[in-house]
């Protein structure tokens, strides 16, 4: 669907739904959606750099070296002004509904930090044997800084990795919950994070 479409969609939802939809709310602004429909599937020394608001953010690696695993490269003088929500070394692994913007940890400028690693024979890190988790991202918009989210899923293996679809919230400084989608396929679909994506393909592919 077309940008312009799109838009005139989302604001079509607005009006049907009322104040309890996410989209047109001078608190919540409108949420960006982005289904990838097919999900992106990282292959092994392949890439994956995803924009949001107009931009590249952030780009996803699959490592062949002997420490295996997916990397998110941020910041830096590639996509200055992005980071994701941290444990050490590693992205946190957000459930559906887990406020972004109350996220304290963050990482960027430039670090390279895992989702998934493979080491020594064993699969370890917070997105490992998962799926429906979400990496929280936040990045510079001009003056702005907005607030988002990146499904990913790795359920089995490094091999597995999948990116399936993400979103931002396009107001200045504007919350958004993980899983947090625009168009209500049912309003349900609005808090109930994957489930909600879940069933808005389904309702697409009717």
């Amino acid at each position: 669907m077309k940008r312009s479409q799109r838009a005139k969609k989302m604001s079509q939802y607005s009006l049907a739904a009322g104040s309890l939809v996410i989209v047109g709310s001078a608190a919540q602004g409108a949420i960006i959606y982005t289904d990838l429909n097919p999900d992106v599937v990282l292959s092994p020394s392949g890439s994956y750099v995803l924009s949001m608001a107009g931009s590249d953010r952030v780009r996803f690696l699959q490592s062949t070296s002997a420490f295996t695993g997916i990397n998110v490269y941020l910041g830096g003088s590639l996509f200055p002004g992005a980071s994701v929500a941290s444990t050490g070394k590693f992205v946190s692994a957000l459930n559906a509904n887990s406020s972004v913007k109350e996220k304290t940890s963050w990482v960027g400028n430039g670090a390279n930090i895992f989702c998934a690693t493979l080491y020594n024979g064993s699969f370890y890190g917070p997105l490992a044997n998962t799926t429906n988790k979400y990496i929280g991202i936040r990045f510079v918009n001009g003056a702005n800084t907005n607030y988002g989210w990146i499904q990913m899923n790795v359920p089995n293996s490094v091999a597995s990795a999948t990116i399936t679809g993400y979103a931002y919230n396009d107001v200045a400084d504007g919350p958004i919950q993980a899983g947090q989608i625009p168009e209500p396929a049912g309003l349900a679909a609005l808090a109930c994070g994957a489930a909600g994506i879940a069933a808005l393909r389904r309702t697409r592919a009717a």
